[in-house]
């Protein structure tokens, strides 16, 4: 009797234990890292991904954390404890620069959310020349400023350069987020930026900022007469993606909660109909679909170098 009181308190106390220890996401809010500041891309997906978790009784918090090209944002993932309370929402090409400067991902891809109609944009009042001027400027090597918001931005600018045989010294300007980039693009401070439609439809709609290009090989309907760079270059690749990412080593009943929410709200009408609504689209639910970015992103560090 005494043998089996003890094993039932054993048993008893285990359970007590694993209970405390399993993870239950609305029993604290979840912080989310975003490696940019506010207002770009990454944050209008945790945006949304935030209103879908609060109807299921969870609460996402934003965690920005700004600063060497999204490097930052994700070293402080990498070092989050690998509980579940802690996830990140990044592009495929910070995640690819992560790789190429530590040789291996250290992180946990759940799944990619969103693909982004990525556009060329001017400020027609500063300066309104069209893609095909564009192109024989960049070839003569003449100055102009290209700004982006995240390495994803600069890889296209880097293929752009590649496909229309560019002289060397072009001038990329870096910021903290496609917000900034709207802002010196609308101050004239720089004469192109690659930025995802959804942040500037609205000025796009309203003629405050020109389409130049569609920067994506992926068919899109709107926008019929502004050229696409990948019906115009043969073999053009897509650098950018919206991923759902975590610590390595994830508690494992962290991972199939993530993975079932994660695939409920990715196949959720609603969400792809908003997607779309925002000049995005989304992508289909696990990691082996947003993989080939992530790579494309690595394939093109080691082939210029880092600059």
């Amino acid at each position: 009797m005494k043998i089996l009181l003890k094993l039932t308190l054993t048993l008893v106390l285990s359970l007590s234990m694993y209970a405390s220890h399993a993870f239950n996401p609305t029993s604290k809010p979840i912080n989310v890292i975003i490696p940019f500041s506010p207002g770009g891309s990454v944050d209008a997906a945790f945006v949304h991904l935030q209103k879908y978790a609060a109807e299921r009784k969870i609460t996402l918090v934003p965690v920005f954390n700004p600063g060497a090209e999204g490097i930052i944002g994700t070293r402080n993932l990498v070092k989050s404890a690998p509980d579940g309370y802690t996830i990140g929402i990044t592009l495929a090409a910070v995640l690819g620069l992560y790789e190429y400067e530590n040789k291996s991902l250290d992180l946990t891809v759940l799944t990619g959310l969103r693909n982004n109609i990525m556009v060329m944009v001017s400020n027609p009042a500063k300066f309104s020349h069209p893609l095909s001027t564009i192109d024989t400027i960049v070839k003569d090597n003449t100055s102009i400023n290209f700004g982006y918001g995240s390495p994803s931005h600069k890889v296209i600018y880097e293929q752009y350069f590649k496909f229309v045989d560019a002289k060397k010294g072009q001038t990329m300007v870096p910021y903290k987020g496609g917000s900034k980039v709207i802002s010196d693009l609308m101050g004239g401070h720089v004469d192109i930026g690659i930025l995802p439609l959804t942040l500037i439809k609205s000025q796009v709609d309203a003629e405050s900022l020109k389409l130049v290009a569609i920067a994506v090989n992926t068919d899109y309907a709107e926008y019929k007469d502004v050229p696409r760079l990948g019906k115009i270059y043969s073999g053009w690749k897509n650098f950018d993606g919206v991923i759902a990412v975590a610590p390595d080593n994830l508690n494992m009943d962290a991972k199939v909660f993530w993975d079932k929410f994660l695939h409920g709200y990715l196949n959720d009408k609603r969400v792809q109909r908003e997607f779309l609504e925002d000049s995005t689209t989304a992508m289909k639910f696990g990691p082996q679909y947003i993989m080939g970015s992530i790579i494309n992103n690595v394939n093109s560090l080691l082939e210029t170098g880092k600059k």
